[in-house]
């Protein structure tokens, strides 16, 4: 029979489990240095390289964002302008900003592969609203909602307050987002119960980088369905019920995703996740809880597409809304069949003529797609998501044997990225694919990447205990790549290079 005493067993374990409690420490600690260091000085690279407007979207984005920090949160009709269609959604703007865009070339990005060398940037830097206003029409992004803006929305207003000129307002829209995304991607990585590596790693795609670093509302959205996975997926392995607090900041996020991107707010069904999981959770309060998420997140959803609802313009011009949503009416399983083509058979987006333009995208498609990432840099970044799939931590055991013995949660989290990725292709088949088309045009994979980590969760349950060596690697690799997508960036821009691993 041990003689030590109850203090002195205690002391002894304490002894034991220090160590590793600081390792566990140190090992987030730097995790998340590294994270920021390379998501900021990327990002920055990025914002530095890319001529102005030259961000998939960019310029019907700042025109959105204008329109939006002066109390627009709903786009206009066009109405008795001249040279305008009646009818055409969009707004009024300084007339320094298309201006911008003309004089820094923003067409040349497309097909045009004459270097951006020659750009003046002391003459951009000294465009300046002068109080002209002109109507613009920016199709497709009339229908985002204001949530997207809010860090573009700051700095247009920080840039009307000093009287910077307009290059300075895009740039400081871009770093104030770059920002704001890679606060909303770390605390998403450090509040994951499990994947934590996973999610650090899609955070660190070129393709997240180089969307956080543009005047766009898509860095915002993917860090908003980021974090909300995160969190559902925590307080679904916690013990205990989740308090009244819990669901009011989910309610809150998926709420803000609605009024992100509407076409995302489906991902508000992985929180039946959560009474899944959680037996706590099961009581009639929780359970209320839950379906109060979905609905409410729903409801602002349909809220803001009836408001929005009088948006009458395709993006195509060969595209008609109204007959495109009367043949689904009457032909829904021709969209089916365009899915899978898209999707599986590779067909054509319309975008450009690179083969397999979808799936490259996740992982990077710069300068309007036109500047592909490599593809050993596309390999080696699937393997580092693999590698972060399987790898668990210690203190993660537990929480993934939960989950690779349940189903259901499964289905939860399955049936809400399948809803949004269904709805992201509706939206492109009734807008902007040509009437009656046979599949998808301008589908594009970095909108895959909101749902991308709800996904690749499905198949956790790797038995593969992490390492310091895996860990290492991982985050080398999605450095590399990031330096790869910058340098695919100038050369494409600056050094009239195409590229040639197509």
């Amino acid at each position: 029979m041990s003689t030590e005493t109850a203090p002195a067993r205690r002391r002894s374990t304490d002894r034991r489990t220090r160590p590793t409690a600081v390792w566990s420490w140190t090992r987030r600690w730097w995790q998340s240095v590294a994270f920021l260091v390379v998501f900021l000085l990327g990002g920055a690279a990025f914002i530095a390289v890319t001529p102005p407007g030259l961000n998939p979207d960019e310029p019907a984005h700042v025109f959105r964002a204008y329109q939006v920090a002066h109390g627009g949160l709903v786009a206009d009709e066009a109405r008795g302008i001249e040279g305008i269609s009646d009818g055409d959604p969009g707004g009024y703007v300084p007339t320094a900003w298309p201006r911008l865009f003309d004089d820094a070339h923003f067409t040349r990005g497309f097909d045009d592969p004459t270097s951006f060398r020659d750009l003046d940037w002391a003459a951009l830097g000294s465009i300046h609203d002068d109080g002209d206003r002109a109507w613009q029409t920016f199709t497709n992004t009339v229908q985002y909602p204001p949530v997207a803006y809010v860090p573009q929305v700051v700095a247009l207003r920080i840039g009307e307050a000093l009287d910077m000129g307009v290059l300075a307002q895009l740039e400081l829209g871009r770093a104030l987002g770059l920002l704001v995304v890679a606060g909303l991607l770390l605390a998403a990585a450090l509040l994951a119960p499990v994947g934590r590596l996973l999610f650090f790693v899609v955070g660190l795609l070129p393709s997240v980088v180089a969307q956080a670093a543009s005047f766009s509302a898509d860095g915002v959205t993917i860090g908003l369905c980021v974090l909300a996975t995160a969190l559902a997926l925590r307080w679904a392995l916690r013990e205990g019920a989740p308090g009244w607090w819990r669901w009011v900041v989910l309610g809150g996020l998926f709420v803000a995703v609605a009024l992100v991107k509407p076409t995302y707010a489906p991902l508000a069904v992985i929180v039946a996740a959560i009474p899944v999981l959680n037996r706590a959770a099961r009581r009639p309060a929780s359970l209320v809880s839950a379906a109060a998420v979905v609905a409410v997140a729903g409801v602002v959803t349909l809220g803001w597409l009836r408001a929005t609802s009088w948006v009458t313009q395709g993006v195509n011009p060969l595209n008609d809304p109204a007959t495109q949503k009367t043949f689904l009416l009457h032909h829904p399983f021709v969209f089916v069949k365009a899915v899978f083509r898209s999707l599986f058979l590779d067909y054509p987006t319309g975008l450009t003529t690179e083969k397999g333009e979808i799936w490259r995208g996740v992982f990077g498609a710069f300068a309007w797609l036109r500047a592909p990432l490599p593809m050993v840099f596309v390999l080696l970044l699937t393997v580092a998501l693999v590698l972060a799939l399987l790898t668990v931590e210690p203190r993660e055991r537990d929480a993934v044997e939960r989950l690779r013995t349940g189903v259901l949660w499964r289905v939860a989290v399955g049936v809400g990225a399948l809803v949004a990725v269904l709805g992201v292709c509706l939206a492109l088949y009734v807008y902007y694919t040509v009437n009656e088309g046979q599949w998808l045009q301008g589908l594009q994979g970095r909108y895959f990447l909101p749902v991308l980590p709800a996904l690749l969760l499905l198949f956790v349950g790797g038995r593969l205990v992490s390492s310091r060596g895996i860990r290492v690697a991982v985050f080398a690799v999605a450095a590399a790549s990031v330096v790869a997508g910058i340098v695919t960036v100038d050369l494409h821009f600056y050094q009239s290079v195409l590229p040639y691993w197509g």
